[in-house]
């Protein structure tokens, strides 16, 4: 259990060099272009629900007494990793645009390139694959189904605030419009495409 909760110090440490990096590139545009965050609600709410799910994964292994199965946590782990693949995806394509919050920037990019060239919004895919599969390593499926649930909340919440601010920017509609949010069209198609070949 111990190599578990160490597991999750690390996530907690990455998300507060993040929230480091968030605060680093919106400085940087309010110096060079007068930007400014979106006032929101939400964010402070996602603050919270992350820091709470944290120390529930760990709270409902060590309470609950949860245990790991080798092969279950195995496949967890590799979701895992695949959601972080995709985390260090997206942040090496927005570069200096990536932020944890919504930032009106004045020359704001428009980024279509990367995962962005598939999906609208593939950062938080990653997080909702991390909020379910990173409790789910040790069994806490309380925490990732709950979790999940009032993530995919705060996250309905957000997409209204930041696709209504994206939308307002010239080319985005042009650009991003005919994406779909999550699943890439490719992968929609081939499911579909399969389960024909079955019927």
């Amino acid at each position: 259990m111990w190599l578990y909760a160490l597991f999750i110090l690390g996530i907690a440490l990455s998300r507060l060099y993040e929230v480091r990096l968030s605060q680093h590139h919106y400085q940087s545009a309010k110096t060079e272009h007068q930007a400014y965050p979106v006032q929101e609600w939400v964010y402070p709410a996602m603050v919270v629900f992350h820091t709470g799910w944290l120390i529930a994964c760990v709270a409902e292994v060590y309470i609950l007494e949860r245990p790991y199965y080798k092969v279950w946590g195995g496949l967890m782990l590799l979701c895992w990793m695949f959601a972080l693949l995709g985390r260090l995806w997206v942040l090496s394509t927005m570069q200096d645009s990536w932020n944890v919050r919504i930032i009106h920037h004045p020359e704001q990019k428009i980024v279509d390139s990367g995962p962005y060239h598939y999906i609208r919004h593939p950062n938080y895919l990653v997080v909702m694959i991390e909020v379910f599969c990173i409790p789910m390593i040790h069994t806490a499926y309380m925490t990732a189904l709950i979790g999940s649930l009032i993530n995919a909340t705060l996250i309905w919440a957000r997409l209204r605030n930041e696709e209504s601010y994206l939308e307002s920017l010239p080319g985005y509609q042009e650009k991003m419009g005919h994406k779909p949010r999550f699943i890439p069209r490719e992968l929609s198609q081939f499911v579909g495409n399969l389960r024909n070949s079955k019927s």
